[in-house]
């Protein structure tokens, strides 16, 4: 690479002469970004139909197995889910929207924060919704008949790494995503 190829910036911690190389050259860079948008995209609609949907449809979300059945969890857990849709739909799903909007379009530092928060959001579920199967189905819970499904178990691992994953691309790449937002 040319040293007319490197885009030199200072943000006061660096020192001058610190090159980074530019954003158009990095691929790895442009294809990670946006499979994390792409992603992020596939999650809201995933979210507005297994989540949102479930707060006034339950049974019709259950229908389209993107919720437990009823009868299979208990009237309690049914409840619980139904909050986290609400909350998924009030907090988890605007920030995603943001994070996606921030990427591509408005190119705003506001996004690197959106981007961050909906990564641990999608770790943290994930984790609990994993543990959750497991301690339901191994504790004798009244009410809990549900035989949980491998693909439950490996969409709850996807979600860990994809949040894991962003994180990452966040630490390694941030420089560049701040460049690329001046």
């Amino acid at each position: 690479m040319k040293e007319t190829d490197n885009l030199i910036i200072n943000y006061g911690s660096a020192p001058a002469s610190y090159t980074y190389p530019r954003v158009a050259d990095d691929r790895l860079f442009v294809w990670s970004k946006w499979i994390i948008i792409v992603l992020q995209l596939l999650s809201v609609v995933i979210l507005l139909l297994g989540q949102t949907l479930a707060i006034f449809f339950y049974d019709l979300a259950v229908q389209m197995r993107l919720q437990e059945d009823g009868d299979e969890v208990g009237p309690a857990v049914v409840q619980i889910n139904r909050a986290y849709g609400m909350a998924d739909t009030i907090l988890y799903i605007p920030i995603i929207v943001s994070s996606v909007l921030g990427l591509t379009w408005k190119k705003r530092r506001e996004s690197i924060i959106c981007t961050a928060a909906s990564a641990g959001i999608h770790s943290y579920w994930s984790i609990q919704g994993f543990f959750t199967y497991i301690f339901e189905a191994t504790n004798d819970v009244p009410g809990w008949t549900y035989n949980t499904p491998v693909s439950a178990y490996l969409f709850c691992l996807f979600y860990f790494c994809f949040g894991i994953g962003v994180l990452t691309f966040l630490y390694v790449y941030m420089d560049l995503l701040l460049s690329e937002f001046s």
